[in-house]
């Protein structure tokens, strides 16, 4: 996956001239890097969506009391 967003970066920051980018983090942190990794450039993380299903991967209860896209949220600003 990380060659893959290394390609996305690169053609949409270096081709198009994007100043941002929206990132889906669910494929791991590694498909988070290559957009990291430019200066000058910033990212949305998706960490939660405004759809109305309460029942989703998102809003799931984690052991230690957090919701899925509450720890996504977590794990993006460590990076």
């Amino acid at each position: 996956m990380g060659n893959t967003a290394e390609q996305y970066a690169r053609g949409l920051f270096e081709r198009f001239n994007a100043d941002v980018m929206t990132v889906n983090p669910y494929m791991g942190t590694d498909s988070l890097a290559p957009y990291l990794s430019v200066e000058n450039k910033g990212m949305f993380i998706l960490c939660r969506t405004s759809t109305s299903d309460r029942t989703d991967l998102r809003n799931q209860m984690l052991e230690g009391g957090r919701r899925v896209y509450e720890q996504v949220t977590y794990l993006a600003s460590e990076q």
